[in-house]
């Protein structure tokens, strides 16, 4: 009851349980409270680190025989998450009928959806649908993509189509700009980013994670509650692009469009994402940062770092100028500034990322959603929460940024 992160999800979980019940009623929503006196095995078999924490089980048997979890990222409204929940109890690649790619492709919002198809080329000006054969090299591009999904899954959505002609599909494969091709196709679809990925005969598995990785996020995020810790998993700096949306839509729209073609060339090596100035001004202002007008700045959350341009842009912007500031960043030609300990940063970073919860579901096809109230007091000054990486069995998937009052910290007396 003392945990703030916890009140505020819980309604949310009990919004979520009557809509899943109307929904998929074999899903079934739980939760726990471990600081209960006979929770302390379940915590620590279930390796709780952080509160609250969601972890979803499909029902099936990691390699170790043990029932597989996968943690959630997402969204913590119960209208998203009741989203989330479904998508994480389909198979990881469900099959889309060509009257449905649109429909399909429109679920991504801070995520892209991918979508296994063919890009033959052709003229579609009578919008006619072709029927093909999978074939055996669809059949193996089936199991690749879905052997990334799997890890994958909980974050964006993965479909796959066996048929081409129409005119959505058709216009997707012109979009990515890739050239006509029988090979199979995967296409990253977000916003209006496509990027596509071809997949010839023997492609690895390693191949087609790290393409999922590089485009499951569009090139410019918007930093919020629901993303942060999907973005701080990656490891990467994060150019943070200061609007003020409310007040200075012009400037702050030039900010964003002149920041797209620095985030394309950098892309694997930075993260861009934007921070609306007013809802998070307190977690700005360890930044010395004053946004009276849209500006920009590169954080490092693992060194509890952080960057500015050397000349103020004083809200004149131009995508030269901001790649200049990137590429300095990169290669190590601007000087860092510390800020307030990491522990600190991150209780900071609760007011635009609330602690990570988990699902989980047991025994198909029942769904448990487990939600952990093993919670502290307060922030301890210990060590701060700690990532953990998938492993090398799961595709080497996504990196966990773990949020939240540290689990294994001391509790107040």
């Amino acid at each position: 009851p003392w945990c703030g992160h916890c009140r505020r999800l819980h309604p949310e979980l009990h919004k979520a349980a009557e809509l899943l019940e109307l929904r998929e009623p074999d899903v079934t929503l739980a939760m726990v409270d471990c600081e209960a006196a006979d929770s302390s095995r379940l915590k620590k078999n279930l390796n709780i680190r952080s509160f609250p924490t969601l972890k979803f089980y499909p029902g099936e048997e990691d390699a170790s025989g043990k029932p597989r979890s996968i943690d959630y990222k997402g969204a913590r409204g119960a209208q998203l998450l009741v989203e989330n929940v479904l998508r994480m109890s389909s198979p990881p690649l469900v099959p889309v009928a060509s009257a449905n790619v649109e429909e399909f492709t429109s679920r991504a919002q801070d995520t892209s959806a991918f979508l296994l198809t063919r890009c033959p080329g052709g003229s579609d000006a009578n919008n006619e649908e072709h029927a093909t054969e999978e074939g055996s090299d669809f059949e193996e591009a089936k199991k690749l993509v879905s052997m990334v999904a799997s890890v994958h899954s909980n974050v964006s959505w993965f479909g796959y189509s066996n048929a081409y002609g129409d005119a959505v599909t058709s216009q997707l494969c012109r979009k990515s700009g890739a050239p006509p091709s029988e090979s199979p196709m995967l296409l990253s679809v977000i916003n209006d980013e496509v990027v596509a990925l071809e997949i010839p005969t023997h492609m690895k598995v390693a191949s087609i994670d790290e393409f999922v990785r590089t485009f499951r996020l569009p090139l410019v995020n918007r930093a919020s509650r629901d993303n942060f810790a999907l973005l701080a998993s990656y490891h990467l700096k994060i150019v943070m692009l200061v609007l003020d949306e409310d007040n200075l839509r012009l400037e702050s729209e030039q900010l964003v469009e002149a920041s797209r073609m620095a985030a394309q060339v950098m892309r694997s090596k930075l993260l861009f994402a934007t921070v609306n100035a007013t809802q998070f001004n307190k977690w700005l202002e360890q930044f010395h940062i004053e946004p009276t007008r849209p500006t920009l700045f590169v954080f490092d959350y693992q060194t509890s770092e952080y960057y500015t341009p050397e000349v103020p842009f004083d809200g004149k912007f131009n995508t030269q100028a901001i790649l200049q500031f990137a590429e300095d960043v990169v290669g190590g030609k601007l000087e860092a500034r510390s800020v307030a300990s990491r522990n600190a940063i991150w209780a900071k970073l609760v007011n635009l990322a609330e602690t990570a919860p988990s699902l989980i579901a047991i025994g198909a096809p029942i769904s448990l959603l487990l939600f952990s109230m093993c919670l502290r007091k307060a922030f301890s000054g210990g060590a701060p929460p700690q990532e953990a990486t998938i492993k090398e069995e799961k595709s080497e998937g996504l990196d966990e940024a773990k949020e939240g009052t540290n689990a294994e910290g001391k509790k107040e007396q």
